[in-house]
């Protein structure tokens, strides 16, 4: 990884405060982040880990993955807001796991609206999902993404 990339992200100041807060929840937890999944969750605000979807039963996840396979982009769309994400799987993006990116560093502007969060990238195009969906839960919005 070899690329830095800033997104800004802009909500109100308790909800960019709330995103700090997670974001460095998460890097305390280092190379165990997945390993340690429940002591996770208990740190993270209640109100924020209540809005993870429960975990499937490996029969439930079969049947998922063929109605997803079947189904048209927009139908899977669909299917994969229907279904949420599980902590593992959100924790994974923030993991060393993630090969795609890691987050460096979390910080707030000068304006209290809004934070950035700096990463270290394999490239300039790079799955975002868990950082969008980081934002939108806190009542915040992903604004921008570019060099750093």
């Amino acid at each position: 990884m070899e690329i830095f990339t800033q997104i800004e992200i802009r909500g109100t100041e308790a909800a960019v405060d709330e995103l700090v807060a997670v974001v460095h929840i998460l890097k305390d937890f280092g190379p165990e982040l997945m390993e340690r999944e429940s002591e996770v969750a208990s740190r993270l605000p209640r109100h924020f880990a209540e809005k993870f979807s429960k975990e499937m039963s490996e029969a439930d996840k079969v049947a998922w993955l063929h109605r997803w396979r079947a189904a048209s982009s927009g139908e899977k769309a669909r299917l994969e807001e229907e279904r949420g994400w599980e902590l593992g799987q959100w924790l994974y993006w923030f993991s060393p796991k993630n090969e795609y990116w890691r987050v460096v560093d979390v910080v707030k502007s000068a304006d209290p609206l809004s934070c950035s969060i700096l990463l270290e990238c394999d490239d300039e195009q790079f799955p975002r999902e868990a950082l969008e969906w980081l934002a939108a839960c806190v009542g915040g919005e992903l604004i921008d993404i570019r060099p750093a």
